[in-house]
């Protein structure tokens, strides 16, 4: 059941851990922001993937996988404004970095983007190290248009979202240095 859902969700079977099977970083930084973006969505559109809206698992189904795009559909269904999936995850791009802005105003950096040592010397986390985290930290940032040395989102990147009043405020308001 993983595999399929790993395919229909993400588009590659590896996207999340298989039990049983060797743990790997591959494909998991797109399959991430994908999950993270479907989180802001419920939260946007306040429906809860726990009580009902079952956007990846369901017990109801009989492949038990639930409907992703349950959110464009209700989007849709509410504002008469037809989405699909693609584009309601991609609408959560902003929201993403708009929060992202105002931890960014609070002090928040990349450095704090990361577990303590414990963490990296439990025997569940022994699969990888810190230094490998690290690297996929880099893909995150990349993919998500963010400043790989501060995690501060790009200015191309908050332009490009319609948010260059936020880059703007950060760096007038707030003196943070917005890198381009």
């Amino acid at each position: 059941m993983l595999k399929r859902g790993n395919l229909k969700y993400f588009g590659a079977d590896d996207a999340t851990d298989i039990p049983g099977e060797p743990k790997t970083w591959n494909n998991k930084v797109p399959t991430a922001i994908i999950c993270q973006n479907l989180s802001v969505m419920m939260d946007c559109l306040t429906y809860c993937g726990w009580a009902n809206a079952y956007s990846l698992y369901s017990r109801y189904t009989s492949d038990y996988l639930g409907d992703p795009a349950i959110g464009s559909k209700l989007y849709s269904a509410i504002t008469g404004i037809n989405r699909t999936h693609d584009e309601m995850i991609d609408a959560m791009n902003p929201v993403v970095n708009l929060e992202r802005c105002i931890h960014v105003r609070e002090g928040r950096r990349r450095k704090h983007d990361t577990y303590n040592d414990t963490i990296f010397k439990l025997k569940s986390w022994q699969w990888t190290s810190k230094e490998e985290f690290h690297k996929v930290m880099d893909q995150y940032y990349t993919i998500r248009g963010w400043d790989s040395e501060t995690g501060i989102p790009k200015r191309s990147t908050l332009e490009k979202q319609g948010l260059e009043k936020i880059a703007d405020e950060l760096e007038n308001k707030y003196g943070v240095s917005v890198p381009a």
